[in-house]
């Protein structure tokens, strides 16, 4: 007899799922069993009804709802002011108004709607159904009636929107939703009620549900009278798919097939691994998110919740980072939507690695991930979050002839389980509109914080983008190298300094960037503001190979044996023609930026002078420059916004006057 192999290998397809029964089942205990499958059947198929029952009145209330919304809003386009009534002492008559119009006697709309929707609706002035589509008996509108007490004290005395499964209007059950009209003091004047009849709604189901549990019981009888001792092993296995199968059912699906039953070589260990393989597919369905294949925004509401729980009741921390792809709209705008896609799998594939065994990360929607931080304690994950940046900042991917690099800004705080989950995402989502507004590729923990100049680097900014360069640069003006430099500044030399900002001795040649880790060599930037609070900028020439048409300030390196000073006073004179060696300010800060892929290490110290000049002295260099202006700091921000502005996230503060 030919031995058969069992496959280890998981099945990607429902055809590569193993069967194994031959009929033995059904040929041995046919007419026993077939009776306990179709009960199972049965109870699955009730159990499904009793759900399709609860996302029916949901669905039901959230239509009906719509319809009062649309109803209320034409009312208040088409007649402004309040409503009231008008009594007519002469007819015996009252009238429903809406500002200066009676509406009670233009009905065709409401009726129009009604016909539209499949539904009835009243309009009520307090508890007086002023207009309705619902008839009496005689055939006439069902007008100047009272609601009950119920819906009066539930939708007006209570102000709120209210679901009833069952009222009664002219004889005839209905489902309606109730939706309180208030005036503008917020005084609850009144109603709009749009339901329909309860026997086109529930009231099928209800039916449909009595027949099956008839079915149900009668089946369940005439299973246990067929049943006998020998089948008990057969019922435990059946018990346990069926439970298998409920739990799916009721949406657990992390729970587990016992072995017993994929060990049967019949049609009931058939069944079991297809569930198995069901269960998997769902899973994957429900809870992943199909581009990425993160987990997606449901499974990370739920994960989130179980984070909690073991912090209310074990006291474990946790943190929660909201983290946001920067200009990921300019990729897809630019290089198309398969070229974001592309992006958003590099981005995951990063993210998944990361943060295994540290906690969960979610694509949360878009570009927007969120990051379930566990056992980590604020300052411990807030380091796991920028080394997880830098990674992202390393990165980069290949589309076409084009190299696209990407970076990302996070918001990062501690979690609390006294707060609510949405209280705590709310604040990590301001945190991460805060990196964004400051500057975008940073983790920030609090408003108003600034990272570590070491920790900073520039965005791939939309400007970048437009212009087709991808790689995030650094910010110091001397790395973007000339197109053709004078054979005297070819021979130019740099000091090379160490990460304490010590000279080494050592020097570079000018643009040799072969500079070893550790390796510095010195920028200045200049700033030079009228006492008016204008800030001179110029616009660098289109020939540049890098941020053609930018705006920037005057800088460049410091050559060896010049003092950082010496070289902004020389930088700003070459570049602009103006002599700011007595004028007011002076230096304003330093940051430091690491290149090692690039071989370019540099600390760029940031001057301010403030000086009053005339047009006609100002001698811009014409190779460098094709323009210049007088620039407000608020105009300076807006070019920094556009990503039109060299290094403006890194010195904008030297703007702040």
């Amino acid at each position: 007899m030919k031995e058969k192999t069992r496959s280890t290998v998981m099945p990607t397809t429902i055809d590569e799922v193993e069967l194994k029964g031959e009929g033995g089942l059904k040929k041995a205990f046919l007419l026993r069993t077939i009776l306990t499958i179709v009960v199972l059947g049965i109870v699955f198929l009730c159990a499904s009804i009793a759900i399709y029952t609860r996302a029916l009145q949901k669905e039901m209330q959230g239509d009906l709802k719509h319809v009062s919304m649309m109803i209320l809003t034409y009312y208040e386009d088409m007649y402004p002011g309040e409503y009231n009534l008008l009594i007519d002492e002469a007819q015996e008559r009252a009238y429903l108004k809406k500002g200066d119009a009676v509406i009670s006697e233009d009905t065709s709309f409401v009726e129009h709607v009604a016909g539209e929707t499949g539904t009835e609706i009243s309009l009520f002035f307090y508890d007086t159904r002023m207009i309705s589509t619902i008839n009496d008996s005689d055939g006439n509108a069902a007008t100047n009636t009272i609601a009950n007490n119920k819906i009066s004290s539930e939708v007006l005395i209570g102000g709120r929107e209210y679901f009833f499964n069952d009222v009664t209007i002219e004889k005839v059950r209905y489902c309606v939703q109730y939706t309180p009209i208030f005036t503008k003091d917020n005084t609850c004047i009144g109603m709009i009620g749009v339901g329909r009849p309860f026997s086109e709604t529930l009231g099928y189901v209800y039916r449909l549900s009595a027949v099956y549990g008839a079915i149900i019981i009668v089946a369940g009888l005439l299973a246990a009278l067929w049943m006998t001792g020998y089948t008990s092993k057969l019922v435990k296995h059946l018990d346990k798919l069926k439970d298998f199968m409920g739990s799916m059912a009721s949406g657990r699906l992390d729970g587990n097939l016992d072995q017993s039953v994929l060990n049967r070589e019949d049609e009931v260990g058939d069944m079991g691994r297809c569930a198995l393989f069901v269960r998997g597919s769902l899973k994957k369905l429900v809870e992943r998110d199909p581009l990425t294949n993160l987990n997606n925004r449901r499974s990370g509401n739920l994960k989130l919740e179980q984070i909690r729980r073991a912090a209310d009741k074990y006291g474990q921390v946790y943190c929660i980072a909201m983290g946001d792809i920067d200009f990921f709209k300019k990729v897809n705008d630019t290089y198309g939507h398969d070229a974001g896609d592309a992006v958003l799998k590099e981005v995951a594939r990063i993210l998944s690695d990361r943060m295994a065994g540290k906690g969960t990360v979610v694509r949360w929607g878009g570009e927007e991930f969120l990051f379930i931080i566990e056992d980590m304690k604020l300052e411990e994950a807030k380091a796991h979050m920028w080394n997880i940046l830098r990674e992202i900042r390393a990165a980069s991917i290949d589309y076409g002839a084009q190299t696209i690099r990407f970076t990302m800004s996070y918001g990062l705080v501690e979690g609390d389980p006294n707060k609510s989950a949405d209280a705590e995402i709310t604040v990590a989502d301001e945190l991460l509109y805060f990196a964004k507004e400051s500057g975008r590729n940073r983790v920030i923990t609090y408003i108003g914080e600034v990272p570590d100049a070491a920790d900073l680097a520039p965005a791939v900014n939309a400007a970048e983008l437009a212009a087709g360069k991808n790689a995030a640069e650094p910010a110091s003006g001397m790395n973007a190298k000339p197109a053709e430099p004078t054979a005297e500044k070819a021979d130019e030399l740099w000091d090379i300094y160490d990460a304490n900002k010590e000279l080494t001795g050592r020097t570079m040649k000018r643009n040799d960037f072969t500079m070893k880790d550790g390796d510095y060599h010195l920028t200045v930037l200049g700033v030079v503001m009228k006492p008016t609070g204008e800030f001179l900028v110029t616009r660098r020439v289109m020939s540049k190979s890098w941020a053609p048409g930018w705006w920037e300030v005057s800088g460049g390196a410091a050559i060896a044996g010049e003092k950082s000073y010496d070289a902004v006073v020389r930088e700003i004179r070459e570049e602009t023609g103006l002599d700011v060696s007595g004028a007011e300010g002076g230096y304003m800060f330093s940051y430091k930026r690491d290149n090692p892929d690039e071989g370019d290490n540099y600390f760029v110290d940031v001057y301010r002078f403030v000086m009053d000049f005339d047009d006609d002295q100002v001698k811009i260099q014409r190779e460098e420059a094709d323009g210049y202006m007088l620039a407000k700091a608020s105009d300076i921000a807006e070019l920094g916004a556009d990503g039109v502005f060299l290094h403006y996230d890194s010195i904008k503060e030297v703007f702040n006057t």
